[in-house]
């Protein structure tokens, strides 16, 4: 049963050997929880969760496949979206996704969490897969390809995404930036490219300020000044990693919450005819047609576990 050479740059063959087994070769995509939103007078925007990919010919692929050995059951651990800022409560940073393999556990690093800039308890931000805003730094894991970017500067500025830093505010009438572009999956499924992990727009400032967009990939849109009747940021869009949007303030600060992030998602590619397992039910496994590669593909939207034969 070799594995076909679609399945990664890096592959030299299907299987490997570990005290007489054979090991099984297989590709993945890693994608942790966005980070939340920041709320009050023009809050600023959670990053996206860090993405991380082997598969394909794409600058954010690392080309190299990992193995498990047959017959053993491994975790698969999916990042939550971070919770939103909401006076009193500020943003939170997203929670890391992760797969067990052979050889150890493979990690991306949850999304920044947006500031909570005013109102009765101002909240710094924070790093991540990919910075929230304004300016909190990406790639929290120091990773080669790097797994996301900056959140963009100045309280309006919106989330770092995965192949994008968030993009500032123009600077007039409190208007915000949008969130940084997320990336796109290489198909890895078969059944058409997806793109994940884009950072959270910026809230626009009171009262006429435009919210900025949800950046591709899941990002949550940021909330409107008053004027235009919005004022909470859009969650990011779940199993994408995608950023919470920030919300802008009038009174009474409540609310003007930001949005909540995206939860991650982990896409596991296996050879054509590999007897794939997954727990609990609410995950998948599916063939991947040809000309593609066929391909036993298991996708996770829950914690669980994989086993493969």
């Amino acid at each position: 049963m070799p594995i076909i050479g679609s399945l990664g740059g890096g592959s030299a063959g299907g299987f490997g050997q570990r005290k007489g087994k054979k090991l099984v070769e297989f590709d993945y995509l890693l994608v942790a929880g966005g980070g939340g939103g920041g709320f009050d007078l023009g809050g600023a925007a959670g990053g996206a969760g860090g993405f991380r990919l082997s598969y394909g010919a794409t600058p954010l692929s690392s080309q190299t496949l990992l193995t498990m050995e047959p017959a053993t059951p491994y975790t698969v651990t999916i990042g939550g979206g971070g919770q939103q800022g909401a006076s009193p409560t500020a943003a939170r940073t997203g929670g890391n996704s992760s797969f067990e393999y052979s050889d150890g556990t493979f990690s991306s690093s949850g999304g920044g969490a947006g500031d909570d800039p005013a109102g009765p308890t101002p909240n710094p931000g924070s790093p991540g897969g990919s910075g929230g805003a304004p300016s909190y730094t990406g790639n929290a894991g120091a990773y080669s390809p790097p797994e996301g970017n900056d959140g963009g500067p100045g309280y309006y500025g919106g989330g770092g995404g995965a192949t994008q830093a968030g993009i500032a505010g123009p600077g007039s009438q409190g208007n915000a930036g949008p969130g940084g572009a997320g990336a796109p999956d290489a198909n890895i499924t078969g059944a058409g490219a997806s793109t994940f992990a884009g950072g959270g727009g910026g809230g626009g400032y009171i009262p006429v300020g435009n919210p900025g967009a949800g950046g591709a990939g899941g990002g949550g849109a940021g909330g409107a000044g008053q004027a235009y009747g919005v004022t909470q940021g859009t969650p990011g869009q779940a199993n994408t990693g995608g950023g919470g949007g920030a919300g802008s303030a009038p009174a009474p600060y409540p609310q003007a919450r930001g949005g909540n992030g995206g939860s991650g998602v982990v896409k596991l590619r296996f050879p054509t005819g590999s007897s794939v397992v997954v727990t609990p039910p609410t995950n998948t496994v599916t063939t991947s047609p040809a000309p593609d590669g066929a391909a036993e593909i298991a996708t996770f939207t829950v914690s669980g576990t994989v086993t493969v034969d």
